[in-house]
């Protein structure tokens, strides 16, 4: 039995490639709700750039990287609550 596990991720980041977003973070489980809230903070946060131009924005990769730090400590360690974002696309 052959199976396409990952093909649908793929098809998403496709079509918002195609409607013109570069990259997407997407997750491959349902995911905590709370703890996708501080990450997706952390990771636009990270992501924009500084006011002033005083230090270029992460890239998108790095972005994820960092705001997953925090979540690493207290009850939001296990990686249910964080491991199931990837970035795809233009990474840079």
């Amino acid at each position: 039995m052959q199976t396409n596990a990952g093909a649908g991720a793929v098809a998403l980041s496709w079509a918002w490639f195609v409607a013109g977003a570069p990259t997407s973070v997407l997750s491959s489980w349902v995911v905590d709700a709370p703890s996708t809230t501080l990450l997706m903070q952390g990771f636009h946060q990270y992501g924009r750039p500084v006011a002033g131009g005083a230090q270029p924005p992460a890239r998108p990769s790095d972005a994820l990287r960092l705001a997953t730090l925090p979540l690493l400590q207290g009850k939001t360690r296990h990686p249910y609550y964080w491991a199931g974002f990837s970035v795809m696309g233009d990474t840079r």
